[in-house]
C-alpha cells in the first residue's frame, strides 16, 4: 500500500489514536493511584496489541529519514515511583516442557519500552513530511514486531496477576 492508501485506512487511524492514547496515559500516570493506573494501563496494552496486529504494510523501505529523541527520563521516573519494584518471573520458551529456564521481567521496564516506540513514531508522523510519515508507519510495525510485541504480552500477563 501506498502512504495515501494507508493513511485512509479504519487500521491506521484507530491503531495511531490507540498509541497517542497509550502514550497519553503514561504521561499522566502520576494522576492516578497504583490500582486504577494499572487497571487503565491493560486496556490501553490490550488496545494497541490488538490494533498493531492490523497495521497496514508499506512497500517501501525506511530511509531513516528523521529520528525524533524521545526523553522518557520523567516518565521513568513517575512510572517507577507509582509501580514500585512490580517485577515477575515467565518462561522462557513457554511452549517447551523440557525447559525450564526462567527471565524477570520488570513492567515498568515494559511501559517505558513500548512509550518509547510508539512516542517516537508518533512524533515523525505529526511532521506532516512524507517521507517522515512512511518512517513512521513502517516503524510503528518493525517495533511492534521486533521490540514490544512480546514485553506487551509480559505486562499483561504480570498486570492481570497484580491486579487479581
Amino acid at each position: 500500500m501506498t502512504l495515501n492508501e494507508i493513511k485512509k485506512t479504519e487500521e491506521f487511524y484507530s491503531f495511531f489514536a490507540a498509541a497517542y492514547n497509550y502514550c497519553s496515559l503514561i504521561e499522566k500516570s502520576h494522576h492516578y493511584p497504583e490500582k486504577k493506573f494499572l487497571s487503565e494501563i491493560r486496556k490501553h496494552l490490550l488496545e494497541i496489541y490488538s490494533k498493531a496486529l492490523e497495521i497496514p504494510k508499506i512497500e517501501i523501505k525506511y530511509s531513516g529519514f528523521f529520528k525524533p529523541i524521545v526523553d522518557i527520563e520523567s516518565q521513568l521516573n513517575r512510572l517507577n515511583y507509582l509501580v514500585e519494584g512490580k517485577f515477575y518471573w515467565i518462561p522462557q520458551e513457554p511452549m517447551s516442557l523440557n525447559n525450564y529456564l526462567i527471565e524477570r521481567g520488570d513492567i515498568v521496564s515494559d511501559l517505558i519500552t513500548i512509550y518509547r516506540h510508539l512516542k517516537k513514531s508518533i512524533l515523525l508522523f505529526k511532521t506532516n513530511n512524507k517521507n517522515a510519515q512512511i518512517d513512521a508507519i513502517w516503524q510503528f510495525k518493525f517495533d511492534f514486531q521486533t521490540h514490544w510485541e512480546k514485553r506487551c504480552v509480559n505486562a499483561l500477563f504480570a498486570i492481570q496477576s497484580e491486579l487479581q
